[in-house]
Parts: C-alpha cells; structure tokens; sequence
C-alpha cells in the first residue's frame, strides 16, 4: 500500500514513457487492484515535449479514475 501510495505522487512511467503509455499503465495498475474494466484510447504516437503538462494531464486521468471509488 505504501509503495502504491508513493508511486501516486510522481507516476515514474511518464518519465520514461509517453503519455498515452503512462495511461495504459494506471489503466492496467487501476483495474489489477480493482478488478473493473479500465482501458485507454490512445495512439502511443502521440506525445508531448513538454513534462508539466503530460504530468497534469496524467494527474487529471488519476483523479478520474479514483472518484468513482471514493463514492463507495
């Protein structure tokens, strides 16, 4: 639980990986730990050159995803 807490603050896969491949990876890591369907769509073609807003537009996708559990 730590290690995903800490892996929340900065997403390490955008750091070496585009995007759309940093949003694949919270879709995969969001539905292994919760067991409901999450998928992007996305051509791993596309990227952004600039880091603040790839990690704004990555941290905008997290919340996303985690709203609908903090409804339960």
């Amino acid at each position: 639980m730590v290690r995903a807490l800490a892996r929340g603050f900065y997403p390490v896969a955008l750091e070496n990986q585009s995007l759309v491949e940093a949003l694949h990876h919270l879709a995969n890591y969001t539905q292994q730990s919760s067991g409901i369907d999450c998928m992007v769509r996305g051509t791993s073609s596309a990227s952004l050159a600039d880091k603040t807003t790839a990690l704004n537009l990555y941290r905008i996708a997290q919340e996303a995803v985690a709203n609908p559990f903090k409804v339960i």
